[in-house]
């Protein structure tokens, strides 16, 4: 092993005193971990360095092109990479300009220019990430950094400062200037802009205004009772007067939850997740689930995910990823079952048993067991009451119900879900659905009854002859998805869909 780096290691040295390059970028282009260098016999000629074998390319002639190929003195005197977009931007030697170059493209060669606007040369040139921007050190006399904006090639980079040397006597009249180094750059200042927070009240009026900090925190003190609103801007308010419009540097949003802006709609950052979204770099670390208003089930919630490849080639077969957590119940549920109706609808009953803070019971019907819409709202009479609510809006054969229960500071919990169907004038049961280990079947005649257990694929997984109205099957060995009970009777069958998940 030691041998073999140091044989790279050795024509790599070789390599680069063979071919002699100035102004070498260490910025990576891509997965490649490539250097970019430009000739120093040209110093036009750009050069690609492959890091991990030592290899050298040689790409092409940067003024070959475009804008630099009318430049008066043909030659570079600093280059940096946007590793975003793998575009080399480069600066000329007098008068100072800047130019692309982007290997790989059909057409490398920028066709816009931007200038310095001085007879200069520029020393060295760096990529901050913290910006996206592009920094170029003027030295000699000028001795200054300048900030270029590759989002903006046509307009001319702005100077930031000269560089002032402090506790050093010297004589020289130039200075030629080392690298640029970035340490990062505050959120509190973007740029030279800086930030605060406006705390306004429900009537428009600014209470309190802090400067944001460079780490992006802030502190408001000595807050009165009430309700407020927190406004990022780069305008300061005055407290007791009207919040002032907000404005935000170029290029920034303002994101968060329940205000006029981009909505993120989650608590804490974020983006809600909606069914068909496409999540790219998807980090499964970043994602939070909560149970809402559509969870399906009591305590638990299923969604269906796949991958997409490379290619754009989705999984045809999605996995289903199922989540269960715990909700105090705002009142006691003791029974919730249903029948079939004679006109073929449905009879659900419940009874309750302590109700604290109940506002309302909300019925709710789904078709397949995992959407769900409300269809009736029920008031609330007490605690150990009993409650009778009739579906006579039903399509089709099987439908699935639950209660949505609610007390009155919003708070939700559900109650299990029934499965019913109306078929052949048999009414059948089947709970609780999600099931986990468990599951019992109400409304099977006197008589001898055949219930077969089919998995998605159609395969036979349990049989068992009934002689009761009503059993209880333990289903725990069965693998989490979706089965199908066939319930055979009096030479009637009826089909039930069931979820199986732990």
């Amino acid at each position: 092993m030691k041998t073999i780096f140091l044989n790279k290691l050795i024509s790599l040295l070789l390599f680069l005193a063979i071919i002699p390059l100035s102004r070498l970028s260490a910025q990576n282009c891509g997965a490649a971990n490539t250097i970019y260098g430009m000739s120093a016999s040209d110093q036009r000629t750009l050069v690609r360095i492959d890091t991990a074998t030592g290899l050298a390319t040689t790409i092409g002639d940067v003024f070959g092109g475009g804008a630099a190929a009318t430049h008066p003195v043909l030659q570079t005197s600093a280059m940096a990479v946007d590793p975003t977009t793998g575009i080399i931007w480069f600066s000329t030697r007098v008068p100072a300009n800047i130019y692309s170059y982007t290997p790989g493209a059909a057409n490398p060669y920028g066709t816009t220019t931007s200038s310095f606007g001085l007879s200069a040369t520029v020393n060295k040139a760096a990529y901050n990430p913290a910006d996206g921007n592009i920094y170029f050190h003027l030295g000699n006399t000028i001795n200054a950094l300048y900030r270029f904006n590759p989002a903006t090639p046509t307009v001319a980079p702005v100077l930031i400062g000269n560089l002032a040397l402090t506790g050093v006597t010297t004589t020289a009249a130039s200075f030629s200037g080392g690298d640029i180094a970035f340490d990062g750059l505050g959120i509190g200042t973007p740029g030279d802009t800086q930030l605060y927070i406006n705390l306004v009240n429900s009537s428009g009026v600014v209470v309190a205004t802090v400067p944001v900090n460079a780490n992006g925190t802030y502190s408001v003190l000595n807050i009165p009772e009430g309700s407020f609103t927190t406004q990022l801007s780069s305008t300061q308010g005055e407290a007791g007067q009207a919040a002032p419009a907000q404005l935000l540097p170029a290029g920034w949003v303002a994101t968060g939850e329940s205000f006029t802006g981009v909505n993120d709609s989650v608590v804490g950052g974020g983006l809600a997740v909606t069914a068909g979204t496409s999540i790219l770099n998807y980090n499964p670390a970043l994602l939070t689930i909560a149970p809402g208003a559509t969870s399906a089930g009591t305590g638990t919630t299923t969604f269906k995910y796949a991958t997409i490849d490379a290619a754009g080639k989705k999984d045809f077969t999605p996995a289903a990823y199922t989540v269960t957590w715990s909700i105090p119940l705002p009142t006691q549920l003791l029974t919730f079952t249903g029948s079939a109706a004679k006109d073929r609808g449905f009879i659900l009953d419940w009874t309750s048993g302590k109700e604290e803070q109940l506002s309302h019971f909300a019925v709710e019907r789904s078709k397949d067991g995992m959407v769900f819409e409300t269809i009736a709202t029920v008031t609330p009479t007490g605690s150990n009451s009993t409650y009778h609510y009739t579906d006579n809006q039903v399509k089709g054969r099987m439908q699935y119900y639950r209660l949505r229960i609610v007390d009155v500071d919003h708070k939700e919990a559900y109650s299990k879900v029934l499965s019913l169907s109306n078929e052949c004038g048999q009414t059948l049961s089947i709970y609780p659905n999600p099931v986990q280990d468990k599951v019992r079947i109400e409304g099977l005649t006197a008589v001898q009854t055949l219930v077969q257990i089919f998995n998605a694929e159609g395969r036979l997984m349990v049989e068992q002859t009934v002689k009761a109205t009503n059993t209880e099957l333990n289903i725990a060995d069965l693998a989490d998805g979706v089965y199908h009970f066939l319930i055979t009777s009096e030479g009637r069958s009826q089909t039930m869909k069931v979820i199986k998940r732990k």
